[in-house]
């Protein structure tokens, strides 16, 4: 088969479940309700958020190209910000499809492009996980100290009984 003929099947197969999953997922919508939904957005939105959306991912992306900038590049090649985050955002995709499958693809995407070992760039993608989780952490307990007062009635709700 040839480059372009498979190329065409490849794209063919994408679409089409695309479609296939489209359809199982807007079954049973109502689109007067969806219409009404469009028409009372807030359209104005839409641009700051995008741009917001995107500058994060491009954060991500650089973050993961300072994480892997001393591995031994072979052949001169290292993982440059563009691929970083085209990587990245396969890595979301794959996400929507098999839930942290877009961590190991990142890996495996990166190793292909660059050269560089797939088990030192999945060194590079635990390590931003540790530092997401221990920038949550610290966000939570900022957060808790500063709103104590509002949040306190509702820790009255949620306290473990005590046992006696």
């Amino acid at each position: 088969m040839s480059r372009s003929l498979r190329n065409l099947a490849t794209q063919g197969l994408t679409l089409g479940l695309a479609g296939l999953l489209l359809y199982f997922a807007l079954r049973g919508v109502n689109w007067s309700d969806m219409g009404q939904a469009f028409q009372a957005a807030h359209w104005g939105w839409l641009i700051p958020i995008a741009f917001t959306v995107i500058f994060s991912h491009a954060v991500r992306a650089y973050r993961w190209v300072v994480f892997s900038r001393d591995l031994a590049p072979i052949d001169g090649r290292t993982l440059g910000l563009s691929d970083a985050f085209w990587i990245t955002m396969m890595g979301y995709g794959a996400n929507y499809i098999v839930p942290r499958s877009g961590e190991f693809l990142r890996g495996v995407r990166a190793s292909q492009r660059t050269g560089l070992p797939f088990s030192a760039l999945m060194g590079t993608i635990v390590a931003e996980r540790v530092l997401d989780i221990l920038c949550l952490g610290i966000l939570l307990l900022v957060v808790g100290a500063v709103e104590f007062e509002r949040l306190e009635p509702l820790m009255a709700l949620v306290s473990l009984p005590s046992v006696s």
